[in-house]
């Protein structure tokens, strides 16, 4: 069998829901129509061929957006994957940026109407796409042709080494570096992602969309392959957290993949206060944090079985490790940055150092040395200790001096700022001096987007200071602090 990404990769038995409307369910004979049509509006309407670069803007991870994914990855089109919004009007995004002077403009971009009314991401569509093209073109659109109709149904143009999507490194040491992504590769690693992620037999949840590689291979591909029940729910819209909580307990949803720290803290919150708990088994799938001991409980007060906490990055594909925690389990000698051997043959880690060398020989990497610091082995496992020079916060990255920037025009006397990676908090130590703390905390949002300061306090230095301040004593000082 070809290793390609096809319609015939999707579950044969799918049931794909959209949000809480279960009166329309669409399966495989729905997919496969939508498939074709896109095809032939892509295809005839907009001129696209095989190697054409497209962008996906679409907050809804729905119906019309999956089957787009597929029917782009039959014509043998190469898909960018898009942050989900610029942070102005100018639309530039740095990792797009590098991408185009790479290799030119994309040749179109596919918007949905809930982007084309956000000024940020119409003018980043634009910016970096020759022509954009509205999601309601599948709708608008009248076939011409039906024996062209007939063999773009019939017909994939991709092969097992076309590109299906591009990406980039995060750019935490340097200028992002653009990756690629064939067919091969992505089906080879979400057949693997399959079993250590025990997608079989659950329902799942999407709720983000494709601008982030951790979810394409770590959920979406793998989940549209072997699970049978989906639903799609844009919880980016963060007003909507109880509605998601109600179709996650009356649909039953067995999996959910996270990316955002701040949403699933939300959930807990909600459903903690109301005195909560789902009642069926749940797992959910989280990346880009430590998983502390206080976040466990928290899923286990309201019922969640597993967490399956996640490591890895865009150039070496991944999951390189995952993290089983059973929310019953002993915790006296639990260490959140403390990650098992890598499972089974597919990824080679070897110690380089404080860091690791990463191959596996059947996507094609060989010898690729991830940036972060882990110490340990294959067989007792490695501790995470992050990257000295870059941090990361509800999906945002910084570095202290970007954020040192932003504090300065706002605080009148010194400070230090205390990052709390495990908890996925930010807090401001004020030494000396005033600081208007809610003008600060707009500054960071509209610079940072989902980023702000969590707290902050008036402290005397000499207590949280030897040769230079212990950001372990302030960690616990914000933990601890009472409202």
């Amino acid at each position: 069998m070809k290793e390609i990404i096809t319609r015939n990769f999707i579950n044969t038995d799918i049931q794909f829901v959209e949000g809480l409307n279960k009166d329309k369910i669409y399966d495989l004979k729905e997919f496969d129509g939508a498939i074709n049509y896109w095809k032939i509006v892509l295809y005839d309407g907009y001129n696209l061929r095989p190697g054409n670069k497209i962008c996906i803007y679409d907050s809804t991870i729905g119906f019309l957006y999956t089957s787009l994914f597929f029917a782009a990855a039959e014509l043998g089109l190469e898909v960018i994957t898009p942050p989900e919004k610029a942070t102005d009007e100018s639309g530039y995004v740095e990792h797009l940026e590098i991408m185009t002077q790479d290799q030119g403009l994309f040749d179109a971009a596919i918007i949905d109407d809930i982007n084309q009314k956000s000024s940020n991401v119409a003018s980043m569509a634009s910016r970096y796409c020759k022509v954009v093209i509205p999601d309601s073109a599948f709708f608008s659109y009248k076939i011409k042709d039906d024996q062209l109709y007939k063999h773009l149904s019939e017909t994939v143009f991709a092969n097992e080494d076309s590109i299906l999507v591009h990406a980039t490194t995060s750019g935490s040491t340097g200028i992002p570096k653009p990756l690629k992504y064939t067919h091969k590769q992505l089906h080879r690693i979400a057949i693997r992602n399959v079993d250590v992620l025990g997608y079989t037999n659950n329902s799942v949840c999407h709720t983000r969309n494709l601008h982030h590689s951790f979810i394409l291979m770590t959920h979406f591909l793998p989940s549209i392959h072997a699970s049978k029940n989906h639903y799609s729910f844009p919880v980016g819209r963060w007003e909507n957290i109880r509605e998601f909580i109600e179709l996650i307990k009356q649909s039953k949803i067995t999996k959910v993949a996270i990316t955002y720290k701040g949403l699933i803290d939300d959930v807990f919150s909600i459903m903690s206060k109301d005195n909560e708990k789902f009642e069926h088994d749940i797992s959910i799938i989280v990346g880009g944090f430590h998983v502390s001991g206080d976040f466990v409980k928290l899923a286990k007060q309201v019922n969640i079985q597993e967490i399956l906490s996640l490591f890895g990055t865009n150039e070496t594909f991944g999951p390189l490790f995952v993290k089983h925690i059973k929310t019953d389990q002993d915790f006296s000698a639990y260490r959140p940055d403390w990650y098992p051997p890598t499972d089974g043959d597919f990824f080679t880690i070897t110690s380089v150092g404080n860091k690791i060398s990463v191959t596996a020989d059947s996507i094609g990497i060989k010898d690729i040395v991830v940036e972060d610091t882990l110490i340990g082995d294959n067989t007792s496992g490695y501790i995470h200790k992050g990257r000295e020079n870059l941090f990361r916060i509800n999906e945002i990255y910084f570095t202290i001096p970007e954020i040192h920037e932003t504090v300065v025009p706002y605080c009148d006397g010194s400070f230090d700022i205390c990052v709390d990676s495990s908890n996925q908090k930010l807090y401001l130590a004020v030494w000396s001096g005033e600081v208007e703390f809610e003008k600060l905390n707009l500054a960071m949002k509209e610079k940072f987007k989902l980023l702000q300061f969590d707290n902050y306090s008036r402290l005397d230095r000499d207590n949280y200071s030897g040769f230079k301040v212990n950001m372990n004593l302030l960690r616990n000082f914000f933990n601890t602090k009472k409202e």
